[in-house]
């Protein structure tokens, strides 16, 4: 039986559907609703971030004060993440590290940087903010021994590379580079070294040729190997290389008899017999030939030194520390010594990418390497915070390997 049809009174009225435009602004209110508590949520977490930092920054100053108030002199070397500590006394365990992400605002992506003056009677120490904090402005922020909001100036040798660049660093590269550059001079290597390239750079291949230790010695592409911007160079194992137009035995400054050293820093692992950085003047000079792992260094010398090494990647460093002596550095850590007597210095170019032999290039590399230099004997120090410093500037542009 059908129900009854249901009958209702002439003056009830029924509720329309939304229109189209209803709909639309009801959506578009949501979602502006939904941004404005996006943006506020991101806002409070920038703010709990950059509060993170001051904290953190106050922390290390108190550190570095009573390290200074027991020792006379401010630490060489701090990092975030590693333990502060001398002569058995814990200053901090670890140091704390910039909280992520560190891009707030108009910061760079990097860690907090801590450099010292060469006598270790100031420092500096550098951080971002993404907004006001307390009495801190946004953006880059310096304390040094005496008061924080320092006035920065980039570091003379920096700015003097800067101008030499046919492209335009970016300010975050120019704050990364002059990084390296302070951070080696305050611990030492830098100013040991002849020619020091990095090839790692944003701008161009041009640019990463240049010799950052002076205007001398750039270096010029025998058949230019592929450079990739932010990682380094590579060669195709068979013609390509650069040569530094530096030949130790007329240009050398601190490559001397008795104290020598060649270096790169290698991003790929690769196989078979190459060289990175080295010549032959047939008085049997060479520096790091490669043999599938094996790193050989001859460093004015006849007689072949064998480093053997499990990894072709990072920062590997072979020099001559006196007449008698030789010692490998890989990543920092002193892997070898040997007692091998000197001959006479190079008198060739040293080539990259390739070994110079007798003016014609042999044993060609198909690594990227992002590094290489020759200078003078380091400490075991200097070799130590090289790798750091050199690493820590790999990490700020993210192409490290260690």
């Amino acid at each position: 039986m059908p129900y009854p049809r249901q009958s209702f009174p002439n003056n009830m009225k029924f509720k329309k559907g939304f229109t189209l435009i209803e709909l639309l602004i009801v959506l578009g209110t949501l979602s502006i609703i939904a941004t404005f508590v996006v943006v506020s949520f991101n806002g409070s977490r920038i703010k709990a971030r950059d509060a993170q930092r001051v904290r953190n920054i106050q922390e290390i100053r108190s550190a570095l004060e009573l390290y200074y108030n027991r020792n006379n002199s401010y630490p060489s070397y701090i990092a975030p993440g590693l333990t502060f500590s001398n002569n058995g006394t814990v200053y901090m365990d670890p140091v704390p590290e910039n909280p992520t992400p560190r891009t707030d605002g108009t910061c760079f992506n990097e860690n907090y940087v801590y450099s010292r003056s060469s006598d270790g009677g100031n420092y500096t120490l550098a951080f971002c903010l993404g907004g006001p904090t307390g009495r801190f402005a946004a953006g880059q922020q310096f304390c040094n021994n005496s008061s924080c909001n320092a006035t920065f100036a980039y570091d003379s040798s920096a700015t003097a590379l800067f101008a030499r660049f046919s492209g335009t660093p970016s300010d975050a590269d120019k704050h990364y580079m002059n990084n390296l550059i302070v951070s080696g001079k305050t611990h030492g290597w830098w100013n040991k070294m002849d020619i020091f390239y990095v090839f790692a750079i944003g701008t161009n291949a041009t640019d990463s040729r240049l010799n950052w230790k002076s205007s001398s010695y750039n270096a010029t592409a025998g058949v230019a190997p592929t450079w990739t911007a932010y990682q380094g160079i590579t060669g195709n194992g068979t013609t390509q290389y650069l040569t530094t137009n530096y030949n130790p035995t007329t240009h050398g400054t601190n490559y001397v008899s008795g104290s020598q050293s060649m270096g790169f820093y290698s991003r790929t692992q690769s196989s078979g017999s190459f060289i990175e950085v080295g010549g032959y003047d047939g008085g049997c000079h060479a520096a790091f030939v490669n043999s599938g792992g094996d790193n050989y260094n001859y460093m004015a010398s006849c007689s072949a030194n064998v480093f053997r090494n499990s990894s072709s990647q990072g920062f590997f460093i072979a020099q001559r520390n006196s007449t008698t002596s030789t010692q490998f550095f890989y990543n920092g850590n002193l892997i070898q010594t040997d007692n091998i007597s000197s001959s006479t210095v190079l008198n060739t170019a040293i080539f990259i990418g390739a070994r110079n032999n007798g003016g014609s290039p042999a044993l060609f590399s198909a690594r990227q390497i992002a590094v290489a230099f020759a200078g003078g004997a380091l400490t075991s120090t200097e070799a130590m915070y090289m790798s750091l410093d050199v690493n820590q500037y790999m990490k700020s542009i993210g192409a490290n390997v260690y």
